[in-house]
């Protein structure tokens, strides 16, 4: 390894420390805790590490993330017959607030709007041309 890979790793272990809170802190010193790797590709919350994550929410996860227009994701969601509950688990994965009163309906929009709509808008923006001021002259 590196002496820069090296630093870089060992910064990285303390910024995850920085962010514990004292509980936390005292339980990875105990023993009763432990650090664990999640990819920042996953688009999985880290608020999820601590409670075991059913496959099939991760794998829809992913499966979402994958989706190139709200069509093919809706379709996907409703075809898997995802219960509520469920909806409400993987949207807590992606960090997207629901409230328990929202409708199942209400929660696929809100995941599609936030995985796939995102991507889509912000494809848009990425692919816009914009004019230099020269150019209206």
């Amino acid at each position: 390894m590196k002496k820069s890979e090296l630093v870089n790793f060992l910064k990285a272990i303390t910024d995850v420390v920085a962010e514990m809170n004292e509980k936390e802190y005292e339980e990875l010193l105990s023993g009763n805790g432990k650090f664990e790797y999640l990819a920042k590709d996953s688009h999985i919350s880290t608020k999820q590490l601590d409670k075991p994550i059913d496959p099939f929410l991760i794998d829809a996860v992913n499966k979402l993330n994958e989706f190139n227009d709200r069509n093919g994701a809706e379709e996907f969601l409703l075809q898997k017959n995802i219960t509520k509950n469920d909806l409400s688990k993987i949207s807590s994965m992606l960090d997207i607030y629901v409230n328990k009163s929202d409708a199942k309906e209400k929660i696929i929009d809100k995941i599609i709007e936030s995985t796939v709509g995102a991507r889509i808008r912000s494809q848009a923006i990425k692919d816009t041309k914009l004019k230099k001021s020269s150019d209206t002259l």
